[in-house]
């Protein structure tokens, strides 16, 4: 027997009209504008009167908060989850009650929710792959606090516009489990990383489309079934539709129970195999055959989007064709050739007597011309080849690039308030948290580095921030008017030493084989720091001898950024970030 859920009572009360108007306050919380309503609650924007912040107010249904056991269980789980310090999961700054209404205060995400970005366009596979991962970060920092979010859908992930996403409501369905599940965590002995909530059998709790088999059978729940559903949400990122989806809620779940979703290849454009596999291995119906943490599955998505990356290296670095060699030396070896055929012509039309031998000698030395021609153009066209990235040519451009700063203030290690952005470099308190942004109206190879103390000996150390494998998926080429961030995922934290940070920006027309070599170093062991000692010092003499042209600074107060200008194909700069 299938129970209606607590959470189908609270729909109905929240299709009612808001419990809140515009201007009330709820504690020390003003509302501003409702957000939204669904199964848990309403949502407001508020104004945090004590902070003056904005923050995001959900108020809990009494249906919801009526069982004081529950109501309990739910507000430990919530402060376990309050105190979950990750990137990828919203931050809870208060659990209250006021006036009889029990309430959470939130950071306010100004975003969108996956629902609305699937409803509105189709996912890209870079997109699905990055929005994949930063949600099981997510969940695998919440499964090793003990937490199971248990309603992982598209709805319960927001998506900022820098990037970030957002996995929102850990905790909450908890509070919808009825009065006779037992409660708190059972560990599993077989693995420690996965644990236990027991539910009165029959009794469906979560989001039907995306729930487990488990789930949907009201069985003791692991955190693989966070798994199960984030595989139905990353199904849907890829062809567009629902995993599972029936006319009644009934159907759905008998979809999950007993049949496997459509394959993609039945939906344009055609992924990789490698997705399906992924996605199959995500939905198995029996979860000891499904990734056992979700850390496995971030695994795999990782290793796919960095063979995705390496392909696109090796599309790039294919040599050119024939019809690549440059316009110049095509163009002389074909005008050189009528020219000799011409030539030919003429000399055989005046000659129509002459020894065949000889009538045959022009055509022998249009063939050693020709031949001539043809090797001269290949030595010429490798000698193009084997040109140094970066040209010391006569002819000489501009480089143009902006850049500026973002900052998020924090405090008690924790961001507050809202972030902001500056056009240049200020004295920053020990516990802001930086980001670069860098933009150019024109393509070109780009690097940042940071300048670390020097050696005895004067030989200077060498960070590597980009190009790296959270920005730009590790490719230091930049299009036109593409804006990177650096670091894309986090920020930069500056160390307790008081002192001034160099950063060294290159902005170049062509790639630069020393500072294209530093990549191998932009990984979680070497953290970017240059250990090879003779690449660090060519990486020094790079920088020095490119240093020597003064780029044109023009801050613009009202964009907040900073314009460099130099004449050359290089450019190259140092940002200094004071910091106490």
């Amino acid at each position: 027997m299938v129970d209606s859920p607590p959470n189908e009572a609270a729909e109905l009360s929240a299709n009612a009209q808001p419990a809140l108007v515009v201007g009330q306050v709820v504690g020390h919380y003003q509302i501003i504008a409702p957000l939204g309503k669904g199964g848990m609650g309403e949502v407001y924007l508020a104004n945090d009167a004590k902070l003056d912040r904005k923050v995001a107010l959900k108020l809990l249904p009494a249906v919801l908060t009526d069982n004081k056991e529950a109501l309990r269980r739910f507000i430990r789980e919530a402060k376990t989850a309050s105190s979950l310090n990750h990137p990828n999961i919203i931050t809870i700054h208060e659990i209250g009650e006021a006036e009889g209404v029990h309430f959470i205060a939130t950071e306010f995400i100004d975003g969108q929710t996956l629902k609305h970005r699937l409803a509105a366009t189709r996912m890209k596979l870079t997109d699905m792959l990055d929005i994949s991962i930063q949600a099981a970060s997510a969940l695998q920092a919440a499964h090793a606090a003990g937490i199971i979010h248990r309603d992982i859908k598209p709805e319960n992930i927001m998506l900022r516009p820098d990037g970030y996403v957002k996995v929102l409501d850990f905790g909450l369905a908890k509070l919808s489990e009825p009065p006779g599940g037992a409660g708190g965590f059972k560990m599993d002995p077989d693995a420690s990383t996965r644990m236990q909530i027991r539910t009165t059998p029959g009794i469906v709790m979560g989001t039907v489309h995306y729930m487990s088999p488990e789930q949907a059978r009201g069985q003791p729940l692991d955190s693989r079934t966070d798994v199960f559903s984030l595989g139905a949400v990353i199904y849907e990122m890829a062809a567009g539709r629902m995993a599972f989806a029936g006319k009644t809620k009934l159907d759905t779940l008998v979809s999950i129970l007993e049949r496997e979703p459509p394959p993609l290849d039945e939906y344009p454009p055609h992924l990789p195999t490698e997705v399906q596999r992924i996605i199959n291995k995500a939905l198995r119906k029996d979860r000891e055959d499904r990734y056992q943490t979700i850390k496995d599955l971030q695994i795999d998505l990782k290793c796919l989007r960095e063979e995705l990356s390496f392909a696109q290296k090796l599309e790039r670095s294919k040599p050119p064709s024939s019809r690549d060699i440059p316009s110049t030396i095509s163009s002389a070896t074909s005008a050189a050739a009528a020219d000799q055929v011409a030539r030919a012509a003429t000399n055989e039309s005046t000659q129509t007597k002459a020894n065949p031998i000889r009538r045959a000698m022009p055509v022998v030395l249009l063939v050693i011309v020709l031949a001539g021609l043809a090797i001269g153009g290949v030595m010429l066209w490798r000698r193009v080849r084997s040109t140094p990235a970066v040209s010391t040519s006569a002819t000489r451009v501009d480089r143009t690039v902006s850049y500026w700063i973002t900052v998020q203030k924090y405090r008690n290690g924790r961001p507050f308030e809202v972030p902001f952005r500056l056009a240049g470099e200020i004295n920053f308190e020990k516990d802001y948290r930086v980001r670069l942004n860098v933009s150019s109206p024109q393509s070109g190879y780009l690097y940042i580095l940071n300048e670390g103390p020097s050696s005895a000996d004067g030989a200077k150390s060498f960070v590597v921030l980009f190009p790296s494998a959270t920005a730009n998926d590790g490719f230091s080429y930049l299009a036109e008017n593409q804006r990177v961030e650096i670091p894309q995922q986090s920020w930069f934290a500056f160390d307790a030493e008081k002192g001034t940070e160099k950063v060294w920006l290159v902005f170049c027309a062509n790639a630069v084989p020393e500072l294209e070599a530093v990549k191998r170093f932009t990984n979680p062991k070497d953290r970017g720091l240059i250990s090879d000692a003779g690449l660090n010092a060519r990486v020094q003499e790079f920088l020095e001898a490119n240093s020597g042209a003064m780029a044109t600074l023009q801050k613009d107060d009202q964009l907040k950024q900073t314009s460099l200008r130099v004449s050359g194909p290089v450019l190259v700069h140092v940002i200094k970030l004071e910091h106490h």
